[in-house]
């Protein structure tokens, strides 16, 4: 399953970078457990769901090549990208979908599935941390969190991962990660 492999690598990242008491990687991982905890809890709502998720992968490349437009090219990468764009658009569009169509937002799914305020609040939370916002670069001292503030937030990833692993459908295929986690768990050292 491949919200195993997202999930197993978002947890090494964030036990490194818990261990070397990083606050903006810690969030970042754990912004990355939030989001997938809502993906998982809305593919598990329905096939349909689940068919919209994957059709979103499409839909997340064709945006990638379509954002390449925007920087300056010569004519003939241009012309060549602008074909692509079409190939992908004959390939994939269908009478219900269409490739161009913008991609579900993550906070749209969390409203689906009942944990709308949930993300909010932690999506809010966790981004102020990962990037570098006016309060993080205007900061004065080296190492602004301590390691005390960075054990919660390594807490609030750490139950999102759990939500992730919990989820009735992927349980069985994320038993591998359990060890990481139970191991993440054992070495928090909250001050």
């Amino acid at each position: 399953m491949r919200f195993v492999r997202a999930l197993n690598s978002t947890a090494f990242e964030f036990l490194r970078a818990h261990r070397e008491g990083r606050a903006g990687a810690i969030a970042w991982s754990a912004r990355n457990f939030l989001e997938l905890s809502i993906w998982i809890d809305y593919c598990c709502v329905s096939e349909g769901n689940a068919k919209r998720f994957r059709e979103d992968s499409v839909r997340d490349m064709y945006g990638l090549v379509a954002s390449v437009l925007k920087d300056d090219m010569t004519a003939d990468v241009r012309s060549d990208l602008e074909s692509l764009l079409g190939d992908m658009r004959k390939v994939f569009d269908g009478p219900t979908r269409k490739i161009s169509e913008g991609y579900k937002r993550v906070a749209k799914a969390a409203a689906e599935v009942g944990r709308e305020r949930e993300f909010a609040s932690f999506n809010r939370l966790f981004s102020k941390m990962a990037h570098p916002t006016a309060f993080l670069v205007n900061l004065d001292i080296e190492k602004p969190f301590d390691r005390g503030f960075c054990s919660s937030l390594f807490v609030e990833g750490g139950a999102l991962a759990m939500k992730s692993r919990n989820t009735e459908p992927t349980r069985t295929y994320v038993q591998s990660m359990a060890p990481h986690i139970r191991y993440a768990f054992n070495g928090c050292r909250c001050a």
